[in-house]
């Protein structure tokens, strides 16, 4: 850990170097390509190391655990600099610590939270990215210690979500993973949440249009929520009915589902189907196009088999 620790330090040393360089009276395009070709180079070694922390996580997770609280305030100060690449990597860090610890992460769950919610508003997309995911990953992981913080982060996805801009070929990545921090916010906290106001952001927000990894997750959030409390997903008079449907079949045969996925889709359309009015499934039904009716049709059928 010793060493990961300084292979970053080295890392923000050379960086500083190379940004002096471009104030150099000698920075020309050849330079800067070969500046870009170093950092490139050196973003997948840091990669690599936080690959290698999470790898020492799971290995045993009390005694990293135990290890991590040593070091965790050497990533932190990596926060501290101006460089928004390096808040990236020290967000990585962290949110790989809590992945790879899972449960065992709660212990940082006071401390990272707010770090992580100081970031998700930040300017530079991939540090907001990086800042949700570690979100969603606390929601998940984070228990009892997370409570505290759920209804501050759904108030930072919906900020994020308010952003006229959210949608944008540069903002994609960090939206999706705003809108996946939030079902998980829902999957496990939604006893400390407004779940009324939550649950319509969720869907509302729906399809995902960028991270197809993040898609295939919240297709399955969204079904483990109906699966577990089918009527309060659906709201008062099956009002989101529809747009669950018009979500589904917007996402089957596409690369936002996994087999797993699909199966778990096909498995909510039956449940859909055996406890619902056929008049609200027929309503419903009217506002999806040819496309949409026949994927959910071919999933309903496949279920059935």
């Amino acid at each position: 850990m010793k060493s990961i620790v300084a292979g970053f330090k080295e890392y923000t040393e050379r960086l500083s170097a190379r940004e002096g360089h471009q104030h150099d009276d000698d920075y020309d395009e050849e330079l800067k390509e070969t500046l870009d070709d170093m950092s490139a180079s050196e973003d997948e070694g840091l990669d690599k190391l936080t690959v290698c922390i999470g790898a020492l996580a799971q290995c045993n997770r009390l005694l990293f655990q135990q290890l991590f609280q040593k070091y965790a305030s050497e990533f932190t100060k990596l926060l501290e600099d101006k460089s928004s690449l390096l808040k990236q990597k020290a967000i990585c860090v962290l949110d790989e610590v809590m992945e790879s610890l899972e449960g065992e992460c709660r212990v940082f769950v006071p401390n990272i939270v707010p770090i992580l919610g100081a970031h998700c508003l930040n300017p530079d997309t991939s540090v907001r990215q990086a800042a949700f995911y570690g979100a969603g990953v606390a929601a998940m992981y984070g228990g009892q210690e997370f409570k505290q913080f759920a209804t501050a982060v759904v108030e930072k996805v919906q900020q994020a979500l308010s952003n006229p801009q959210a949608r944008s070929e540069d903002n994609g990545l960090a939206t999706d993973n705003a809108i996946s921090a939030l079902g998980k916010v829902l999957m496990h906290h939604s006893d400390v949440i407004d779940m009324n106001n939550a649950l319509s952001l969720f869907l509302s927000s729906q399809p995902l249009t960028m991270d197809f990894e993040e898609a295939i997750v919240v297709n399955k959030t969204l079904c483990s929520l109906i699966q577990g409390n089918m009527m309060a997903v659906l709201g008062d008079q099956l009002k989101f009915l529809p747009t669950v449907l018009t979500i589904f079949g917007s996402q089957l045969e596409t690369q936002s589902v996994d087999a797993a996925a699909t199966a778990q889709i096909s498995a909510v359309l039956q449940l859909l189907q055996q406890q619902l009015p056929g008049d609200a499934l027929r309503n419903a039904w009217q506002v999806l196009d040819p496309q949409q009716q026949a994927r959910l049709q071919g999933a309903a059928s496949s279920t059935a088999q």
